[in-house]
């Protein structure tokens, strides 16, 4: 008698990472890191509040303007927070940015 496959739900073909929780910490490895155009790699989500207070403003520009926010983009996409993604998106500059993080993952 043949074994018959039953079908499980469907799977998107996204590109979401493998997140390890420990502590209010989200991290990812691999091409899952935030790469910064200065060469900077992020791979936690609790250690981007302190880099973006320390990245220069032209790398913040880069990842963050009028046509796109990679940063934002990057927590949505990645660690699947919606809210903190569009609460970054509303940032005014990379400093409040960094607030408008650390006050979440305080949750």
């Amino acid at each position: 008698m043949a074994k018959i496959k039953t079908a499980s739900k469907p799977v998107a073909k996204t590109k979401t990472a493998k997140v390890a929780k420990t502590e209010s910490s989200y991290e990812v490895q691999g091409e899952k890191c935030f790469y910064f155009c200065n060469g900077q790699v992020v791979s936690r989500l609790n250690d981007l509040p302190g880099v973006l207070r320390n990245i220069d403003e032209g790398t913040y520009g880069y990842h963050v303007n009028s046509e796109r926010n990679d940063i934002s983009a990057w927590v949505g996409d990645v660690f699947l927070k919606r809210d903190l993604s569009q609460k970054i998106q509303k940032s005014k500059n990379r400093t409040n940015m960094a607030s408008v993080i650390e006050k979440e993952l305080k949750h």
